[in-house]
């Protein structure tokens, strides 16, 4: 028996700047924390940079951590147009639910 996909796209609000709240913001960079073997299996990260590059590895050096535990996680570096905020946000998964968290200020790399 085969199944049939609907896909729908719905339009949301704006991703707002979680410093000051301003409305021009940009994704720069993106990192994954992927478990290819399942829950609690080793971690394996892909960090996506804006330019295109990709970095494959066990750890990596970035000011976070994998914002979860057990499973898998991703992270969007951005900056802000309106102040020149820099910021991460997170998302990880716990027991069902998805959690989102960022982070401000990280160290940037020179």
């Amino acid at each position: 028996m085969s199944k049939k996909f609907y896909y729908e796209t719905h339009e949301m609000d704006d991703l707002k700047c979680p410093v000051c709240g301003g409305d021009h913001v940009h994704i720069t960079d993106i990192v994954c924390w992927t478990r290819p073997t399942g829950e609690d299996g080793d971690v394996k990260i892909v960090w996506v940079t804006g330019k295109g590059q990709v970095t494959e590895a066990k750890t990596i050096d970035i000011g976070v951590t994998n914002p979860s535990s057990r499973r898998q996680a991703f992270s969007l570096e951005g900056n802000c147009e309106n102040s020149g905020c820099h910021f991460m946000l997170h998302f990880g998964q716990h027991k069902g639910v998805t959690n989102m968290s960022y982070t401000l200020n990280y160290v940037e790399e020179n």
